[in-house]
């Protein structure tokens, strides 16, 4: 009777699989320490992941697996057909997504999860051994999930920065990371940003010179522009209101009997935008359509 039984809808449920989808086969090779689950999805028609619009048909589809934990000594994978969808409404063939894993990974959400956790103790390599892995695809699962992390983390209440400056010195680059997304997100202020009535002050001669700890730009108009930018959450900073030349420091020095008057306009008008190495991609393009949508009154 055991030899008879169907396995498959328990197996189903024990993966957490839901309608579509369903274990159609379970294949058991105890000779190479291997549990192989075919999975299928029985609809004909799905909704288009792109677009959102339903019962649209079934174009093709392109087996994948996946590796995913361990049952007792047996490796396990799945196995699946996955349906692309053509969407008469938005004309593209589109891969479904499947909720067991993330798009492009060859290990399960849950593999992905025991392989960050054994990350805490256990170095990559013998969490490859484990596994029967290379070295690289545990970094792989590791990297994106740490790449998101980053991106989900705010540091919107840090208010200072300590330095190392021996590491710093040794060449480490453990700022380079910074730096990196100042200069990414200064060049997207300097491509995009075309409202006349905001200057923007010329490129350094060596793009490597300059690292953006500050996005200075000019106004006419600085205060009605200050004030309309933070009206849209966007802070926005007056860092260097006095010329150098009018400074305590510098009164005494000779000048130029007839001023500095570009010194003067621009201190009279500069204006620093934001330039947190935190900002996302949707931050910096609120930035800037803000900036190009401020008008003359």
């Amino acid at each position: 009777m055991i030899s008879t039984m169907d396995s498959t809808p328990l197996f189903t449920a024990a993966l957490g699989l839901q309608d579509p989808w369903k274990v159609d086969e379970i294949r058991f090779e105890p000779e190479q320490g291997e549990i192989h689950f075919d999975l299928a999805c029985d609809a004909k028609r799905l909704g288009c992941p792109v677009c959102a619009a339903g019962d649209q048909s079934i174009h093709d589809r392109t087996q994948r697996t996946w590796q995913h934990l361990h049952f007792f000594q047996f490796k396990a994978f799945l196995h699946a057909p996955l349906p692309r969808v053509k969407c008469a409404q938005c004309g593209k063939v589109t891969q479904v997504e499947v909720p067991w894993a993330r798009p492009g990974s060859g290990f399960t959400l849950l593999m992905d999860a025991l392989v960050l956790t054994l990350a805490t103790k256990l170095p990559v390599s013998a969490i490859a051994q484990m596994f029967g892995v290379s070295e690289n695809r545990i970094w792989q699962a590791i990297d994106v999930h740490v790449e998101s992390a980053r991106q989900a983390t705010t540091y919107s209440e840090v208010r200072a920065l300590g330095v190392d400056e021996k590491y710093v010195g040794r060449r480490l680059g453990y700022l380079s990371i910074f730096t990196d997304q100042r200069c990414y997100i200064a060049s997207a202020y300097r491509a995009s940003i075309v409202n006349p009535l905001v200057r923007q002050l010329a490129s350094p001669e060596e793009a490597a010179a300059h690292v953006y700890h500050l996005y200075v730009v000019t106004c006419s108009q600085r205060e009605r522009l200050q004030d309309y930018l933070q009206s849209h959450c966007i802070q926005v900073l007056i860092h260097y209101p006095i010329p150098v030349h009018a400074q305590a420091p510098c009164r005494s020095l000779q000048r130029d009997p007839n001023g500095l008057n570009i010194s003067e306009r621009d201190a009279s008008e500069c204006l620093s935008l934001p330039c947190n190495p935190q900002m996302t991609d949707d931050d910096i393009a609120k930035v800037i359509e803000t900036v190009n949508l401020f008008k003359a009154p």
